[in-house]
């Protein structure tokens, strides 16, 4: 059986359509594509995910907020924080 491959926007209409009240967005799948959450090959400039891939991932993923790594020595300060927006430049 062939792959379903779709791209990002096929991808979000697909899911809309078989689940109107879906939480997944283009958006959201954007995000786990440049994460590397969801895996995507590129053609040309398009990026394609494969559907069921997608499906099986959402289907069986356990939110990573729930998977708490034991704190212990120094952590790391995460890259996502601006502190030039905070005022601490």
């Amino acid at each position: 059986m062939m792959a379903r491959m779709r791209t990002l926007t096929e991808t979000a209409a697909y899911l809309k359509e078989r689940d109107p009240q879906t939480a997944v967005t283009l958006t959201a799948l954007r995000r786990m594509v440049k994460t590397g959450e969801l895996p995507s090959i590129t053609v040309g400039v398009k990026r394609l995910i494969n559907l069921d891939v997608l499906i099986s991932h959402l289907s069986n993923t356990i939110p990573q907020s729930t998977q708490q790594e034991p704190v212990s020595g120094i952590r790391p300060i995460p890259e996502k924080i601006s502190y030039s927006k905070r005022g601490l430049t």
